[in-house]
């Protein structure tokens, strides 16, 4: 598990381009770190449910596949991950019932994201156009029989709890 802590503060008028532009790469590698330990998890969950791995990271101008599988060496099957670490304990960050109330309706709103609430339309039509590529780059890997589909794997991360929802043929 990863925990980085690290925290930018401004004086009024004292944030510029620069500032913006690190904290922007801060978060960038922060989500990156969170995605590598969701496809991590994710490739552990399918390997144990007869899918062997062929790639990971499948990365094209046009867009990305986290990982490609073929299930009972079949089927092959492109696999998208979501991932969203919860926090486990909401820790209050002042005194008082405001602070108490606050904490409350912050971890209720939290809890009812979903990871799947992240695959928007467009990153479904960039998945799909990128899926199609590789097929026809790889036509030897698609089974006439059972053909080829796109998996959602959705990782909802609590302190050492992980719960794995996966989505067949999206």
């Amino acid at each position: 598990m990863f925990h980085v802590k690290h925290q930018l503060t401004f004086k009024a008028g004292q944030r510029n381009k620069f500032s913006e532009n690190r904290l922007y790469l801060i978060m960038r590698s922060l989500n990156r770190i969170k995605g590598d330990q969701g496809e991590e998890i994710a490739c552990g969950y399918l390997v144990d449910n007869g899918y062997q791995i062929l790639d990971q990271n499948f990365w094209r101008p046009f867009g990305e596949i986290d990982i490609i599988t073929k299930f009972r060496g079949r089927t092959l099957v492109f696999i998208e991950v979501k991932t969203i670490h919860k926090p486990g304990q909401m820790a209050m960050s002042q005194p008082g019932q405001n602070a108490a109330k606050h904490n409350q309706d912050k971890l209720k709103f939290q809890n009812s994201i979903q990871p799947e609430d992240n695959l928007t339309a467009k990153k479904m039509a960039k998945l799909k156009k990128t899926c199609a590529w590789y097929v026809g780059q790889h036509p030897e890997l698609v089974d006439l029989e059972t053909g080829w589909r796109i998996d959602l794997i959705s990782l909802t991360i609590t302190g050492e709890s992980c719960l794995i929802r996966h989505y067949q043929n999206i």
